[in-house]
């Protein structure tokens, strides 16, 4: 549910999750993004249906999610963004409606705990970084390096 999601994001350990991990989630919107370069606010470019589409497809999501389910949540999402637009911002609500989605069960209860497993699903968090978060100290690689190719 996106309501809920968007209200998780604000939560002080998903907020910090996601702080931690924007270099490497910037990485991953920009390589679906479209329109990268255009005025403020849409500089960072935005998603369509299709980058969705490719994003759940290359990431292992497609298959445990139907397209007409991504197709949902990237319409309520987008409906976040300026002029109705798939932004960042709504990236970020997204991965936690699907993090809760596909991975909320008895020991992943909290907002956060789901995310991990998606973020770690897609390549922006390592094992190395599961540990890292358990004890306070920078992701591997540095803030802005990851397993994420280019």
């Amino acid at each position: 549910d996106v309501h809920t999601a968007k209200s998780q994001r604000i939560l002080p350990e998903v907020k910090a999750l996601l702080q931690r991990s924007r270099p490497r989630l910037s990485k991953l919107f920009t390589r679906y993004a479209f329109g990268i370069g255009a005025p403020e606010p849409q500089d960072k470019g935005h998603w369509t249906s299709a980058s969705m589409s490719r994003f759940a497809l290359e990431h292992g999501i497609g298959v445990l999610v139907s397209n007409a389910e991504l197709l949902r949540l990237f319409d309520d999402c987008a409906l976040l963004g300026a002029d109705g637009q798939f932004m960042y911002a709504s990236f970020e609500v997204s991965l936690l409606a699907m993090a809760s989605r596909l991975y909320k069960r008895k020991d992943r209860r909290t907002a956060e705990c789901c995310l991990r497993a998606l973020l770690f699903q897609v390549g922006v968090l390592s094992t190395d970084d599961i540990s890292a978060f358990r004890e306070g100290t920078r992701l591997s690689g540095g803030s802005d390096s990851g397993t994420l190719a280019s």
